[in-house]
């Protein structure tokens, strides 16, 4: 990457922020998968919006999303996806994709007995025996000391994190955009590799300071504070209405940080006159277990996350229901992956999950929080 600028600037109460200025555009991955919605950047991916494209009853589009998530093999379900692929208006596109998730299916199925052997972390053991129930697959299961966290992280099965995967996906929404993009994080490893996707033109990393101080500095509100002061002085004694300008080239900004930050960042930008900007939050704010009060903190938001997760706001408040989301995701991935499969893609609970050789990629829904 041609880094254009590099250097670190002083914030109050001595405390740093990197700022990096980034000259170079990165490859970023094609929104031909994602349906955009009218009048904002949100999208929902499902298999409406990646796979099929002739129009379905409700019934047998809950079919279908049911099938693609190869759980359920029961002898009335492949009656019924009979039924849809002998309908004579189906286009051969959707004919052909049925068909081979037919056989896809057929070929699990007759393997089901086949034993999967899976090593997973204690910490996640009564989430992962859970699982075991909910899924047709002959699951043997043995646990281990290995840290939940390292686990829900690791790009075993997953071609990258949840994380890194949302990270993702608002490179992706922006990629047709020609506006500045500021990352705001607490990330404290390599924060350029880690926001390569999004290329972003500054990064700034919070270090526990004063929340409005922080923001106020980046948005450089004081700057025009001070600026009026000394108008004022030489004005005097006419009385002058003012409100601070901020900076005129920040127009995106992506927060990349746990809630506790961001509950306390994002109306302090807002309140710093930065309400006009557009907002983008990965997944990590979602990652806690939320209280009703806190969305007002991220009205106007756009989150990239599982679909099921901003179709129900209430699981915003269970963060087992991400860790669960993840872990049957993954034992789905496990499965299919041992049965030799020539499956390609899942309905996942954490997204739809198109498979590689070795690993699947995740593809996430954007949207903007209403509180």
């Amino acid at each position: 990457m041609d880094l254009k600028k590099y250097h670190t600037i002083k914030i109050t109460l001595n405390a740093l922020i990197l700022l990096v200025l980034i000259g170079c555009s990165s490859n970023q991955l094609k929104n031909t998968q994602a349906r955009q919605a009218q009048n904002n950047d949100s999208y929902n991916v499902d298999i409406g919006s990646v796979i099929i494209s002739s129009k379905y009853s409700e019934s047998e589009y809950r079919l279908i999303e049911r099938m693609f998530a190869f759980r359920s093999f029961s002898e009335e379900n492949f009656n019924e996806l009979d039924k849809i692929i002998d309908r004579n208006d189906l286009s051969n596109k959707d004919k052909s994709t049925l068909n081979s998730l037919r056989n896809d299916l057929l070929q699990i199925k007759s393997n089901l007995n086949r034993k999967i052997a899976i090593t997973a972390p204690n910490e996640l053991k009564q989430t992962f025996i859970e699982s075991v129930f909910k899924l047709p697959y002959n699951f043997e299961l043995s646990f281990n000391d290995t840290q939940a966290v390292q686990f829900l992280r690791s790009n075993e099965l997953f071609c990258n994190s949840l994380e890194l995967d949302s990270l993702k996906t608002i490179a992706k929404s922006r990629s047709s955009e020609d506006q500045n993009i500021t990352v705001i994080t607490n990330f404290p490893g390599d924060v350029i590799t880690r926001y390569l996707d999004i290329n972003p033109n500054y990064i700034f990393v919070y270090e526990n300071q004063d929340p409005q101080e922080f923001a106020a500095s980046i948005l450089e509100v004081t700057k025009s504070n001070e600026r009026f002061k000394k108008i004022e002085r030489l004005a005097v004694p006419i009385n002058i209405e003012f409100t601070p300008r901020i900076r005129k080239d920040l127009e995106v900004l992506v927060f990349d940080a746990d809630h506790e930050v961001q509950k306390k960042l994002i109306p302090a930008f807002k309140y710093n006159y930065a309400n006009k900007l557009l907002y983008y939050s990965s997944i990590n704010a979602l990652k806690s277990n939320l209280n009703k009060g806190d969305l007002i903190d991220y009205e106007g938001v756009n989150f990239a996350a599982p679909q099921f997760y901003l179709q129900d706001p209430t699981l915003l408040y269970k963060e087992e229901a991400l860790i669960s989301g993840i872990v049957m995701d993954w034992m789905v991935l496990k499965a299919i992956y041992e049965l030799n499969s020539s499956t390609k893609i899942i309905n996942g609970n954490t997204g739809l999950l198109m498979m590689g050789n070795t690993c699947a990629k995740r593809l996430l829904s954007l949207s903007k929080l209403e509180a």
